[in-house]
């Protein structure tokens, strides 16, 4: 089912919050996976690799390909490891040319790995082990990296302040720079679903939209927060985006005029990390903090469906299942997992000696994978019984 396509029109490009009370009947049928059912106990000879100290350093970055084939792990070593989902074992072994890679992103047919680094390059890689090109442009170290999802396109951001598009047709021939502001530097580069906007984030407290679809063209500017905005997330079937920054807010905006629609807080001024909506089971939307808390509220606001404290600050990861039905969070060596339902504790697993700083599912929830401190790297193979 295409859930937007099953849409009437005024939802896929409306205005009005999505609430509980607004979901759309045949999403409201959906059944939820039982929790328990999803991940049973798991034997740890089959159902995950020994932990894998393939990195002498600590990861940095930690991804799955679109196609669930691949987990992309890369650490201050310099190196970046494919993992084969099907073996959980290391595949491939690429070598960034010296620098620490800041970010990965997998182009949306899984055949492309491009990695961001901190001298200011970005790599591409294909079937072979040596890069297929190094792209060159920006001044100082790349820290985000979005393909547009037809594959056309892919931008980079970093601490220059400025989004290099590079057309994939042309050889990654650098097509258009975006200026983002006088001083700001890049954190977040993030397309909506359809592939028509660009949302652009960063140290100046302001979220930049473009038009991806004609020559893109700066559409809008969202203000309102007071810190550096870490993250952001397109509503997958209305005219929304959410935004969370230092300053702890949640903010959610208009993509048409701009508008601030609503705004979150009662994170206790801990700046929020990462956004993820959860279209299941209801309109909602998953928070977590810099600290390792994360909240689960509905995207009309009220009280927190869920929320899982971590004071100290242990807690360096958060990930939900592909379906949103549960959430794992990584922490000192153990990885936690709660039924989104009805916020019980549903499964501890253990993660290793080290401390977890990564966590990503595949996008079919068939292998979850961590990475840690020490440069190990652990995939989980969950058992589905349903």
């Amino acid at each position: 089912m295409n859930v937007l396509h099953d849409l009437p029109m005024d939802l896929q490009y409306g205005e009005a919050f999505c609430s509980l009370d607004t979901l759309p009947p045949h999403l409201d049928a959906v059944p939820l996976t039982p929790f328990e059912q999803a991940f049973s106990v798991m034997d740890p000879e089959e159902d995950a690799s020994p932990a894998n100290q393939a990195h002498s350093g600590f990861i940095t970055v930690l991804v799955a390909s679109p196609d669930s084939k691949w987990i992309a792990s890369a650490a201050d070593d310099g190196v970046v490891i494919l993992w084969d989902s099907a073996t959980l074992e290391p595949s491939r072994r690429l070598d960034a040319l010296g620098a620490v890679p800041y970010a990965l992103a997998f182009s949306p047919d899984s055949t492309l790995l491009a990695c961001a680094t901190d001298d200011g390059r970005v790599i591409i890689w294909g079937e072979c082990d040596h890069p297929l090109t190094t792209l060159d442009g920006h001044t100082n170290s790349v820290n985000a990296l979005a393909w547009a999802p037809d594959g056309s396109v892919l931008v980079s951001g970093g601490y220059d302040g400025s989004v290099r598009v590079w057309d994939t047709a042309k050889g990654f021939s650098e097509k258009h720079v975006l200026r983002c502001g006088a001083d700001g530097m890049v954190m977040v580069l993030e397309f909506s679903r359809d592939g028509k906007w660009l949302v652009v984030c960063g140290t100046d407290c302001t979220a930049r939209l473009w038009d991806a679809h004609n020559q893109f063209t700066l559409r809008q500017e969202f203000h309102g927060h007071t810190g550096t905005i870490y993250a952001a997330a397109f509503h997958p079937w209305t005219g929304q985006i959410a935004t969370g920054a230092e300053d702890g807010k949640v903010k959610f905006w208009s993509l048409h005029t701009g508008e601030e629609f609503n705004s979150m807080d009662g994170h206790g001024g801990v700046p929020v990390g990462s956004l993820r909506f959860l279209t299941l089971p209801g309109c909602r939307i998953l928070v977590t903090l810099n600290n390792g808390s994360f909240v689960v509220r509905a995207t009309g606001g009220g009280q927190p469906f869920l929320h899982v404290e971590c004071a100290d600050g242990t807690a360096h990861s958060v990930a939900a299942t592909p379906d949103g039905v549960s959430i794992a969070r990584a922490s000192a060596g153990m990885i936690r997992m709660w039924r989104q339902c009805d916020g019980s504790l549903a499964e501890t697993l253990y993660g290793g000696s080290a401390k977890l700083t990564h966590l990503v599912f595949t996008p079919d929830g068939s292998v979850l994978a961590s990475g840690a401190q020490d440069g190990s790297v652990t995939l989980y193979r969950p058992k589905r019984d349903y």
